[in-house]
Parts: structure tokens; C-alpha cells; sequence
């Protein structure tokens, strides 16, 4: 750091050269593409031997600054373009886009800053902005699949998937070797539903770069989904070989594990996660279901309080809300699933159900009937809405409602032990 702050180039990718870094490949890239070789190489060769995990990131970032910037106030588009870059790398999302905004004022007909353009305005959230941009990218340089690419991101946020369908086999014409539009298309796909077309793409984005880590993980989330432990396994195993700190691997190999019957196994990797990555929330809030298997009820509690402390989610609520009705602290209860429903704006079956039965025990009852009906309204062909309702009317005294609704919870759900009773 203090070579980077005297500005001595040469010390500083000296010392570079010692050291792990944070978003090293993005750094390199940047390097390469602002005319500075030797950076680009060595950061690069430090990405290939040691990964792109540990807390020296901000070290980078002001090596690159430095390396690249230089003087404080540009100059030329050129010089916009490049200290926008460098802010992007910085995480400066609003100092990069007025950078890129002023260099697409002063030369319109620059294709490469109204795509950075674009793509940072993507990131931001700012779907038509961006898409524009990159439309206008793409009529100055029809070949640059990179726009066509983030184009077809911006489609898919702003629920256009068609069109970004459309846009990604357009890229993938320019390109028909990039893993990534590969994988991006495949997750597009995913989201339609679109599963055996999402698991080609994902298979081709793997055949292409066999240690592409975010694809093997999307390829084992759809295996696990229909019912494939083993594949998915597979592929989760392959990402731990190479990167054993892989945390979306650890959570999904987690969820395997549960799946076949392992809670205690999956605990292990969910203990590895909250190591790794103290802040995920996720962890938590698997770690707690998990927990609940293996009848560690004060254990779950504590670890949907943390999931709930670090990022609030509906399911946490609800899983906590269910701990306190079995501790018979009401209130408490109510109140978790109040804010469930809140932070649900589709709606939370699980939620209204176990609202439902909360409020027919405090002899409630037009509340819980209008959580019943709240709830099949979102999932009218739910065996376990079936059950809940089925369960209620029964201890209402309402026989043969109670075991209509108990027959056709057997019917959409017969593995369910508790429809049976």
C-alpha cells in the first residue's frame, strides 16, 4: 500500500506480485483493455495460482487506480472512459456513470463507452436506461456481443424474455464460444420454466471451461429440483475440488445432503458457510431447518434470529413463528408472521396458514377464515392448505368438511404422514 500511495508503479506490481487479490480477473481486464501489459499480466497470473477470495481488495483497487488513472482530472473521453472504469472497479457506481455519461456526450458516436454505459446502469438497477444505451452501442457496432449480452440481461429484469432470448442467440452468433452468454441464457431460461433448454446451455457452458463454477452450481440447483441428488452432487463436488470456499456450492451441497436424509452432514457445510461468509443469511436460515430435523429446537431458534438479523426474509419468520406457537409464546408469534405477510408482496401461504391456525386456537375465527381463503386463493391445489383447513375444521367439530379436506390433501400430497393421521 504505501508503494501504491507514492505512486511507485513498479514497487507496487512488485508487490503485487506477493499477494492474493480480490476481483483480480476484472483487474487485469481493466489493465489490458487501458493499455497497461505488464499490470494486466501480473494480476492475471495472481488470479490463475491463487483465486479471487481474500480481504486485500481494496490494495488492488488502488494499485489500478494509480497504474491506470494517473492524473486526477481528465482531459479526453479517453480519460473519462478509463477513470469511469477505474470507479466501476472501485464499487463508485455513481461516479463511474457520470464519468461514461459526460464521455457519451462529447463523442456520441463511441461505441464502446455507451455499452460501459449501459452496462453500469444495468447494474444499477436502471433497466430502460441502460437498455438504450446499449441499443445505441449495438447500432454503432453491430458485432459486439458483450452489448447484445447485457441488452438481453436488461430484457430479462424488465420482463421482456422473449426479446432477451432473442438478443442472447444474436450474441451467441458473433460469439458461439462464450461460456458466459451460454450460462446467462440459461438462467434466462430458467426463470421461463424452460429447464431441459437451461441444462443444454449450461452443459455447453461447461463443456467450454470445465471449471466454470457459477454454471456447475446452476446445472446442480435444477438437478436437485427434479429429484436428481446424484447429479447434482456430482457437479457440486467438482466445484469443491478446485474452490473448497466456494460458498454457493457448500449451501447447495448442504441442501443435497438434507435432501438424502443427512441433516447432521449438511450442518457441517452450513457450519463452513457461517465461517466463510459470517454475514449470509442463508446459512442461517438452512442451518435452522436442518436443525429442526434433528430436534435442536433452541438451536434453530438462535439461527433464524441471525438469518432474520442479517437479512429478513419471509420463510425465517415463519420458521421462528412456528418454534414460538410450540413454546406457546402467542404474541411473539403473531407478530413474526404479521411480517412475513408484510415483507411478501405475492403473498405467503405458509404464513396465512399458520396465521390461520394461531388465530382459530385464540378463537379467532373470521380471521383465520380469511387467511384460509387468502391462502387458496395463492395455492388452490395445496395439500398442505388442505390439511391446515382440514385440521381446523376438525377441531371445530366439523366432521365430514374435515375429511373431504383431509382425502384431498391424500390426493395432491399421499407421502404426507400427517394427512394420513
Amino acid at each position: 500500500p504505501e508503494s501504491c500511495l507514492a505512486a511507485r508503479s513498479g514497487e507496487a506490481l512488485d508487490a503485487l506480485g506477493r499477494w492474493h487479490v480480490t476481483r483480480s480477473s476484472a483487474s487485469a481486464t481493466s489493465l489490458a483493455r487501458l493499455g497497461d501489459p505488464e499490470g494486466a499480466r501480473v494480476v492475471g497470473r495472481l488470479w490463475l495460482e491463487t483465486g479471487e477470495n481474500h480481504p486485500l481488495g481494496e490494495a488492488i483497487r488502488l494499485a489500478v487506480r494509480i497504474l491506470v488513472v494517473g492524473a486526477e482530472t481528465p482531459a479526453t473521453v479517453q480519460d473519462l472512459l478509463r477513470r469511469g472504469l477505474v470507479r466501476l472497479e472501485q464499487g463508485d457506481l455513481e461516479g463511474s456513470t457520470l464519468d461514461l455519461e459526460q464521455a457519451a456526450r462529447l463523442a456520441p458516436e463511441e461505441a464502446e463507452t455507451h455499452f460501459h454505459l449501459g452496462t453500469i446502469l444495468c447494474m444499477r438497477g436502471e433497466y430502460p436506461r441502460a437498455l438504450a444505451s446499449l441499443r445505441r452501442a449495438i447500432a454503432l457496432r453491430p458485432g459486439l456481443a458483450g452489448a447484445r449480452n447485457d441488452a438481453a440481461t436488461c430484457l430479462s429484469r424488465m420482463g421482456r424474455p422473449d426479446e432477451a432470448l432473442e438478443e442472447y442467440a444474436a450474441a451467441l452468433a458473433i460469439a458461439p464460444d462464450h461460456v458466459s452468454l451460454y450460462y446467462n441464457r440459461a438462467i434466462a431460461l430458467r426463470e421461463m420454466g424452460r429447464l431441459d433448454e437451461a441444462l443444454a446451455d449450461l452443459d455447453r457452458a461447461i463443456r467450454r471451461a470445465d471449471r466454470y463454477e457459477a454454471a456447475r452450481v446452476a446445472r446442480a440447483e435444477i438437478l436437485l429440483a427434479r429429484n436428481d441428488p446424484d447429479g447434482a452432487m456430482r457437479d457440486l463436488e467438482a466445484v469443491l475440488s478446485f474452490n473448497p470456499r466456494s460458498v454457493d456450492a457448500l449451501l447447495n451441497r448442504a441442501a443435497v445432503r438434507a435432501a438424502r436424509g443427512d441433516p447432521a452432514g449438511a450442518i457441517a457445510d452450513l457450519d463452513r458457510v457461517v465461517e466463510l461468509d459470517p454475514l449470509d443469511g442463508r446459512a442461517y436460515r438452512e442451518r435452522g431447518m436442518c436443525r429442526l430435523q434433528v430436534d435442536d429446537v433452541d438451536g434453530a431458534y438462535e439461527d433464524f434470529t441471525s438469518s432474520i438479523r442479517r437479512a429478513p426474509d419471509a420463510d425465517s419468520y415463519v420458521q421462528r413463528a412456528g418454534i414460538s406457537i410450540r413454546w406457546h409464546r402467542t404474541q411473539e408469534a403473531r407478530r413474526d408472521l404479521d411480517r412475513a405477510i408484510e415483507l411478501s408482496p405475492a403473498g405467503c401461504p405458509g404464513a396465512l396458514l399458520l396465521r390461520a391456525s394461531l388465530f382459530d386456537r385464540l378463537g379467532e375465527r373470521e380471521a383465520a377464515d380469511a387467511d384460509l381463503a387468502a391462502a387458496f386463493r395463492l395455492e388452490p391445489d395445496s395439500g398442505h392448505a388442505f390439511r391446515i383447513r382440514a385440521s381446523i375444521l376438525f377441531d371445530r367439530g366439523d366432521i365430514p368438511p374435515a375429511t373431504a379436506d383431509a382425502r384431498r390433501s391424500l390426493e395432491l400430497a399421499a407421502d404426507n404422514p400427517l394427512s394420513w393421521v
